[in-house]
């Protein structure tokens, strides 16, 4: 393990639940690791399919969509509604000028039942 690691999983950590590493920031508590390790594992579990993405353009584009799974875990929107309602609105025209209004805690706000994951 490179010295790297250590530091990429607290950084991955502090993002996914930042309110529960603010306390482990200032020193006030300690923070159990199985939070941090079930929020990695998620994303990682398949490590040994995504060397199969074929080339650099599979591996950008399996990171891309790791990145909005991710992004709507933290924010408490569940991928599998998420992903097809969003695919559904901007194949049928949504504006490019609104697009940020498709981010899960955008959505979040409009569509309550995206809520859990």
């Amino acid at each position: 393990m490179s010295k790297a690691t250590p530091q990429a999983v607290r950084a991955t950590r502090a993002r996914l639940y930042p309110r529960e590493f603010a306390a482990s920031r200032h020193g006030a508590e300690d923070v159990d690791d199985k939070i941090a390790y079930v929020a990695v594992n998620r994303l990682v579990l398949g490590r040994r399919n995504w060397l199969f993405t074929w080339l650099d353009e599979g591996g950008a584009r399996t990171g891309d969509i790791l990145s909005i799974i991710a992004t709507c875990i933290a924010h408490d929107v569940n991928p599998r509604a998420y992903l097809p309602r969003v695919v559904h609105c901007i194949v049928h025209g949504w504006p490019q000028a609104k697009l940020r209004d498709l981010l899960p805690d955008r959505m979040l706000v409009e569509h309550p039942e995206l809520y859990g994951s």
